[in-house]
């Protein structure tokens, strides 16, 4: 039996709440029903990704490679900076229904790589580029296919190419964040294969 059987037989056991804590922080709150206390009950409208820096939500939170309780009442997240954005990387960035051309859509690179069944061991990689986050660009790229509106950048690239372009010119970083929430010294094989992230929080490469 490997440690992380013996892990999901305490959780059946009730001797150990290896499931207490988990991935259960949502990836977005902004533009969702759940934030939207409009008149018109425009959710997409009321709570766009331009607000969530500067406003509280009311009936969750959202971060990057998200860990919560399994009540989302102490939530942990990532905040990256790359020197060049003018706000913090605190959570994925999107359009709004109403900013897009198929609804809400989120414009970033990630990846869950691994994960235990209780938790106790999960990679996330994320991929942030050096140089400025196209934030406006994009809002504007999408404008104008959409509806040709006045003043909005015109491009011969959509939304996704721009902002695959922008990751390439900028070498993306790679961060990689382990969440080792391990107890005792025991190692299976789900933890073999750790890099130098779950030691260190977060391992820079590229």
């Amino acid at each position: 039996m490997t440690i992380e059987q013996l892990r999901l037989a305490e959780v059946r056991e009730k001797k150990a709440p290896w499931k207490k804590w988990g991935p259960y922080l949502s990836e977005r709150q902004w533009g969702t029903v759940r934030e939207d206390y409009s008149q018109d009950g425009d959710a997409w409208k009321f709570f766009p990704h331009d607000h969530s820096r500067s406003r509280a939500y009311r009936s969750g939170e959202d971060g990057l490679a998200g860990f919560s309780d399994d009540k989302a009442r102490l939530c942990f997240a990532l905040a990256l900076w790359n020197g060049n954005d003018p706000i913090l990387k605190e959570r994925l960035f999107g359009l709004t229904g109403s900013e897009g051309n198929h609804g809400e859509d989120v414009k970033e690179y990630y990846f869950y790589l691994d994960a235990t069944p209780t938790h106790s061991y999960m990679k996330w990689l994320y991929k942030y580029p050096q140089q400025a986050y196209p934030y406006d660009e994009i809002v504007a790229t999408v404008r104008y296919h959409r509806d040709g509106t006045v003043g909005a950048r015109a491009s011969s690239e959509d939304d996704e190419t721009l902002g695959r372009a922008q990751w390439q010119k900028s070498r993306a970083g790679q961060r990689f964040l382990s969440w080792p929430w391990l107890r005792g010294s025991g190692v299976d094989g789900a933890h073999e294969h750790r890099t130098a992230a779950s030691s260190s929080g977060i391992q820079h490469a590229g």
